[in-house]
């Protein structure tokens, strides 16, 4: 996995805020110098949520995503409060700030697919654990998301020889999610798993490759100092035959072409709706010039990695054709993976990578990264003809404030602050017609500067930059979570990138995938919040404080009680009111019209106020006529109480409400064809109040039965 991203944070400023302004245009300089001493000082500094993080998360399908929306920032838009006020002398302590939440009813649907664990499928190509990982799914089906995402990995299903593919293990996972009726997002995994943060398997590359660089390591990624890594295959090999007769685009080709014929039913289905195609280290677009294996720790600058004997060649030859031989080298003042910009002549301010010859070396070394992507693209759209296919980028954000952007150059992204590197890249992909997975969108510049300052990072100019650069040619862009998110502060974040806040193109997020499934996702109450996140990314949740939400305070739902059942009904009968509230109907003739599932959440909030007591159950058969239930009046006392009136009618396909106020009785009717058990509950408070209650049933033909209940139960 990709380590391009440190501690996410909290930011009091929106993403498309001026000062975090990078336009992606050929002409516009973006002049970012090293910050002066005092002006880190004075910085307040964000909550710090955690250290080095993953971002090899992959990508949701991209539907277009120019459509209208809302926005993101947490500032001058409708929120919800979150209520702390004490109700009925009971005073609420210890609780947390409130938060200020954005109402994303009317927004843009952002789609939502869940990351599969990496390990999913065995070496093997066996399905692991099918039991367990269906009921997880389930599970995740229950809150909506749109589907998942799973890797196959080149390593497995090429494992012994050339052209042998064995798809089992994948075929048993997606008749799982086709009977689940889930979308599937498949990346095309060319390199190896393990070694990174956030790798809890290892899957290397097949093992007849690995056996053809035991002969010949120049087809890995080679460094200055001729280390190589088995990531995965060099670019300089694109086009060479050293893989069995084979150059690796022809190798990546027949991969692709094998994963289309052998699962043709689920593109006709519609059941894969997107293929991501890996590229490079941790499937991105990005030259391995930071790997954990040769020593490199954040923040540093990572190393140039061309010096392979194929790309060695390449960059010979291209400075022969520029008239300057003496050039067909690598920098010699570059420093090593954990140095700082400052600490070289190549990447200082002023220093050699704005030269002349520097410019040509980037030059070559980015145009490298780009033909890659080119060629590979090309062939995708062969593979996958009327699939969308998208890339991946990283997030490198730690040097974006200085000039030269040094881990960014080492990378293949050519974007010092006089030039744009990602506008190239957004139009490559816009001439394949592929969709950008950006990486870091979540991060906080704030938190990176608390407790890494000597980084100089942004990652919201970063992100700003590369968003613009790809809506500046009309792809759609996609991202992924960096770290295991269970918290609302996170969510939130994700909701106010996903759906910028006022865009005035109404430009948004054309999916987003979460990193990753795990046990620790499906626990209770982290569960409740993804669910309410994936809701707000639907733009379905309109308010956050829903009445199926009354697992609450006691005193938020004394205030929902206090005002829909007591206040509103004495007032409304005065006036011309009208109040529609998410399946709540108020008329101002006192008539309270209201879906099952609302009377089922009010019934659960009750309880929770007033410690309500189940006083009796009755399980209903599968009967054609209705059954009616009618409680007698429980007290006469001046207070509002209920006196309970349902009936179960057999042919209404959904359940409705009413309910009326005459005198000091509470009457409710509710027709449904589709509940078999009724509950009733009365307030405690009652049994003072009641000698006896009585419960009368009739069902069919006339047939009664009278129940007597004593008391409370």
């Amino acid at each position: 996995m990709a380590i391009s991203s440190i501690r996410p944070f909290r930011c009091t400023l929106p993403l498309n805020h001026p000062s975090f302004a990078r336009l992606p245009s050929s002409s516009h300089n973006r002049m970012v110098g090293k910050p002066t001493l005092l002006a880190l000082k004075s910085v307040s500094f964000g909550h710090s949520r955690g250290n080095f993080v993953n971002l090899s998360a992959r990508s949701g399908t991209r539907a277009s995503a120019m459509g209208t929306d809302g926005g993101g920032r947490t500032d001058g838009y409708p929120t919800v409060p979150h209520s702390t006020e004490s109700f009925a002398n009971e005073q609420v302590a210890d609780k947390p700030p409130k938060v200020q939440e954005r109402d994303f009813s009317g927004t843009a649907y952002v789609p939502v697919y869940a990351m599969l664990p990496l390990g999913v499928i065995s070496t093997d190509c066996e399905l692991v654990d099918p039991d367990n990982l269906l009921n997880e799914l389930r599970i995740l089906k229950s809150a909506n998301i749109d589907g998942i995402m799973v890797d196959c990995w080149w390593g497995i299903v090429e494992r012994h020889a050339p052209q042998q593919y064995c798809w089992s293990g994948y075929k048993s996972l997606f008749q799982i999610v086709r009977d689940l009726k889930l979308k599937l997002q498949v990346v095309m995994s060319f390199h190896e798993c393990g070694g990174n943060v956030g790798d809890d398997v290892h899957i290397p590359l097949p093992l007849w490759v690995t056996e053809i660089g035991k002969r010949n390591p120049d087809i890995y990624f080679t460094d200055r100092e001729g280390r190589h890594n088995p990531e995965c295959l060099t670019w300089g090999i694109d086009k060479e035959r050293v893989l069995r007769g084979r150059t690796a685009i022809e190798v990546y080709f027949d991969y692709m072409r094998s994963f289309r014929v052998e699962f043709d039913e689920f593109f006709e289905d519609g059941i894969i709706s997107e293929i991501e195609i890996g590229l490079g280290p941790c499937g991105e677009l990005r030259y391995p010039s930071y790997p954990a294996k040769h020593g490199w720790k954040y923040p540093g600058i990572g190393e140039f990695q061309c010096y392979d004997q194929y790309l060695f060649k390449s960059l010979k030859r291209a400075a022969e054709v520029r008239g300057h031989s003496f050039w067909g080298r690598g920098p010699d003042n570059a420093g090593s993976y954990n140095s700082q910009p400052h600490e070289t002549r190549f990447f200082c301010d002023g220093g050699d990578y704005d030269s002349y010859y520097g410019r040509f070396f980037l030059n070559w070394y980015s145009q490298v990264l780009l033909d890659h992507g080119d060629r590979v693209l090309a062939l995708a759209n062969l593979a996958f003809e009327g699939t969308c296919i998208a890339a991946k980028l990283s997030g490198i954000h730690w040097w974006y404030k200085t000039a030269s952007h040094a881990a960014e150059l080492t990378a293949g992204f050519y974007n010092p602050c006089n030039r744009d590197g990602y506008a190239p890249i957004a139009s490559m992909l816009k001439k394949h017609g592929a969709a950008l997975n950006f990486t870091c969108v979540e991060l906080r510049t704030m938190d990176q500067r608390e407790d890494f300052p000597e980084a100089l990072a942004d990652p919201e100019a970063l992100v700003w930059q590369v968003l613009n650069a790809a809506w500046d040619v009309s792809i759609p862009v996609a991202s992924e979570n960096a770290l295991p998110c269970y918290d609302r502060e996170g969510y939130n974040k994700i909701l106010e990138n996903a759906k910028p806040y006022k865009d005035p193109d109404g430009r948004h997020l054309s999916a987003f995938t979460y990193l990753r499934l795990s046990s620790a996702l499906l626990e209770k109450h982290n569960f409740m919040e993804f669910e309410q996140f994936v809701k707000r990314m639907h733009a379905t949740l309109k308010r956050r404080l829903k009445l199926r939400s009354l697992s609450l305070t006691p005193v938020i739902t004394a205030q929902y009680f206090v005002w829909f059942f007591c206040l509103l009904p004495l007032i409304l009968p005065w006036s011309n009111m009208k109040l529609k509230y998410e399946g709540f109907t108020l008329h101002s003739c006192g008539i309270l019209e209201l879906e099952m599932d609302k009377i089922h959440a009010l019934c659960y909030g009750l309880r929770k106020l007033s410690r309500l007591r189940f006083i009796r159950e009755d399980t209903i058969g599968q009967h054609q006529t209705p059954l009616k239930f009618t409680s007698l009046d429980i007290a006469k006392e001046s207070f509002l109480f209920f006196q309970l009136e349902i009936s179960f009618g057999g042919n209404m396909k959904k359940g409705r409400g009413l309910t009326t106020l005459k005198g000091h009785c509470f009457h409710v009717m509710v027709c449904s064809s589709k509940l078999q058990k009724f509950q009733v509950w009365i307030p405690h408070a009652f049994k003072a109040l009641s000698s006896k209650l009585c419960i009368e049933s009739s069902i069919g033909n006339g047939t009664c039965r009278r129940n007597p209940v004593d008391g409370i139960v």
